[in-house]
């Protein structure tokens, strides 16, 4: 199974592909420099309408987020209209655009399928729903909607029309207060191992959160390892491995120079803390993992 994982450097300012390995560490795959400062939200999709891409969400008070064709490394589309702070970005199936902007309270959805249509023009087009400090999105094709995370609940919106029509519709029996005196979520992950459950991360620990049941689940495999405070990304593998950024005031005080590798071994896990280059400076990490679940 793949192992990869992205990370976005915010004092280089490019996106990292690094395969985490037991003789090395880590070896970096795939560098690319994006020459945009405060990198936050990166995924890597296998979408059918754009291919390979990876998105990314970043410019702090510029608000831009692009999507480049990997491995190429084309520019697809950019906007600088992505809000205030972009946290976070997702690519609907419909090749629909997401962004997440943490001080601008909002969730935007981008008109990006415009771009295949003959219509580019509408490409920055967006509808938006609030949501205080917004820094999550993601895709979830088995309950078919847009899970987004915000300082004081977890939401869900169900997409509305088709194409370049497409708007969120906030799913109001769904919403999740977040536990209580655990605000301020940073990272939201889908659990690679059973669609049925995400990862979020708070200030003070992580959850697991049960979509069926509509729970936060503070008592899972690994948590003794996994649950602590400031874990700025987390990603989770389809081996069951862990990969989390805890920041340690490297660069920025959100950013850290070292990720936490904590690896599936049977019932337990194996911590491995990886140092990256001495000049990386990441705040968060995501699987190299091109479907939504």
């Amino acid at each position: 199974m793949d192992n990869r994982f992205l990370i976005g450097d915010q004092r280089n300012d490019c996106v990292v592909l690094c395969n985490p390995d037991g003789a090395c560490g880590l070896t970096e795959e795939w560098v690319y420099p994006l020459g945009i400062d405060h990198i936050a939200g990166i995924k890597y999709r296998q979408n059918t309408l754009f291919g390979d891409v990876i998105l990314i969400a970043s410019g702090a008070n510029s608000g831009k987020a692009q999507m480049i064709s990997y491995p190429e490394g084309n520019l697809l589309w950019s906007t600088e209209q992505a809000g205030n702070n972009p946290h976070c970005i997702e690519i609907l199936p419909s090749g629909n655009i997401a962004v997440a902007a943490s001080t601008g309270r909002t969730v935007r959805l981008f008109k990006t399928a415009a771009l295949l249509s003959g219509q580019p023009e509408r490409a920055d087009c967006y509808d938006e729903v609030p949501l205080r400090a917004a820094h999550g999105v993601l895709w979830d094709p088995k309950y078919d909607v847009l899970w987004a995370l915000g300082d004081f609940e977890l939401n869900a919106y169900r997409i509305v029309g088709t194409g370049i029509e497409e708007r969120l519709e906030l799913c109001a029996e769904m919403i999740r207060p977040l536990p209580e005196n655990k605000m301020s979520g940073h990272a939201l992950a889908a659990d690679l191992t059973d669609p049925d459950y995400l990862y979020l991360t708070v200030d003070s620990t992580v959850f697991r959160f049960d979509k069926k049941a509509g729970v936060f689940l503070s008592d899972f495999a690994g948590k003794d390892r996994v649950c602590r405070p400031w874990v700025k990304g987390l990603a989770k593998n389809r081996s069951g491995d862990f990969v989390l950024a805890v920041s340690n005031g490297v660069f920025r005080p959100w950013c850290t120079d070292t990720v936490l590798y904590l690896k599936k071994d049977g019932d337990s896990f194996l911590e491995q803390q990886i140092h990256l280059a001495e000049t990386r400076a990441i705040y968060k990490v995501a699987p190299f993992c091109g479907s939504y679940l």
